[in-house]
């Protein structure tokens, strides 16, 4: 008699804003059926467990800390020759209630440039006047912080900009 085959696979519990949209085994994250909606904040734990392939006989570990993310509509980034510091034009997301803004000459070693509340309004800017490269190109990197049931903490991702902004003042 043959020993039974057992799988080691990885559960996911996923959650928009505050409504669970569902249980599902992480090797299914790219099926055609799943899609993450822009403008909203997610959250999400994770669990190990094996099956047993004969009897499908499960063992589980304890779900993983709350964790959370976000992906945004749109989000505008500008510098003014005329003015001083470089604006981010964003758009509500519920569960976000502040951001945290890190500028860096190069895709990495970033540092805190400000932290503000996010707004009520459908679409605002927000204004960066400090710790910034005067006449050089800046990255700028954007972390949302999450208040959901769940989580409630700093994004697992941020947003960088594509390419460096050149602030002028």
């Amino acid at each position: 008699m043959k020993a039974p085959k057992w799988y080691y696979k990885r559960e996911v519990e996923l959650y928009k804003g505050n409504t669970k949209l569902k249980t599902f085994d992480l090797s299914y994250v790219y099926d055609a059926n799943f899609k993450l909606s822009k403008g909203a904040s997610y959250q999400y734990r994770v669990r190990y467990y094996i099956e047993n392939g004969t009897t499908h006989e499960k063992i589980t570990s304890d779900w993983s800390p709350w964790k959370g993310f976000m992906i945004p509509r749109k989000l505008g980034f500008s510098s003014n020759p005329n003015k001083k510091g470089f604006a981010i034009t964003l758009e509500k997301i519920n569960g976000i209630t502040k951001y945290t803004v890190y500028t860096s000459l190069k895709k990495t070693g970033f540092k805190k440039a400000k932290t503000f509340k996010a707004k009520a309004k459908k679409k605002y800017t927000v204004k960066i006047t400090k710790n910034y490269k005067k006449k050089k190109k800046n990255y700028i990197k954007l972390t949302p912080y999450i208040s959901l049931n769940y989580y409630k903490g700093y994004s697992d991702f941020s947003i960088i900009t594509p390419r460096a902004l050149k602030i002028y003042k």
